[in-house]
């Protein structure tokens, strides 16, 4: 680490950092790094009051199972329990799809992201949309350890529209769709999407 070789060299080099995560998904708090001398913090709340938030459209993903007025299930709602045995399920494989497909009717971009829970799912998934005629591809740690070059590949396609120069996979149509596993624990440079699934 960089501050343990800071003190070992005796560099008096000073840090500066920044994050928008301040408690990570691992529960490493960011600014504890810095004995928390926050000298400047931007809350979400002021960047939207100000105007510095992209536009967002919240849409119930989960209307399928409970109708169109449902909002949020929380713990306390008596239908939690039904909605944890349902929520994953294939079932809902077509009124996703549907979903997607209504959302993406107001853009001219159409690449998206979708989060599923696990590694399964996402490929699951993928493979829904793909032979539905939204071309997706899984792309998880999984993937990427098991066929680098392929990842590599594929989410570079998906972030600028096409294959990389030689690529092997220049025959296939480029991904509109990727599906994901804990991305937020991984991180992703996403591109100026318009559409994601969680």
């Amino acid at each position: 680490r960089i501050d343990e070789k800071n003190i070992l060299q005796g560099w008096d080099t000073k840090f500066l950092g920044m994050t928008a995560t301040e408690i990570r998904p691992d529960r490493v708090s960011v600014v504890g790094l810095f004995e928390r001398n926050i000298v400047f913090r931007y809350p979400i709340g002021q960047a939207e009051l100000d105007g510095s938030l992209v536009p967002l459209v919240y849409r119930n993903a989960d209307r399928d199972l409970f109708g169109e007025t449902s909002g949020p299930i929380l713990q306390s709602d008596p239908r939690w329990e039904e909605f944890n045995r349902n929520k994953y399920s294939y079932d809902r494989f077509p009124a996703l799809f549907e979903q997607f497909q209504s959302a993406s009717e107001e853009f001219l971009d159409k690449r998206g992201l979708i989060i599923a829970p696990n590694v399964a799912y996402a490929g699951a998934i993928a493979a829904y949309f793909k032979a539905h005629g939204i071309e997706a591809v899984r792309l998880t740690a999984e993937d990427r350890t098991n066929d680098p070059l392929f990842f590599e590949h594929s989410y570079t396609a998906w972030k600028t529209g096409q294959w990389p120069a030689g690529s092997p996979y220049a025959d296939r149509k480029v991904p509109q769709v990727v599906v994901g596993v804990d991305i937020f624990k991984e991180g992703v440079d996403v591109p100026a999407i318009n559409i994601v699934m969680l």
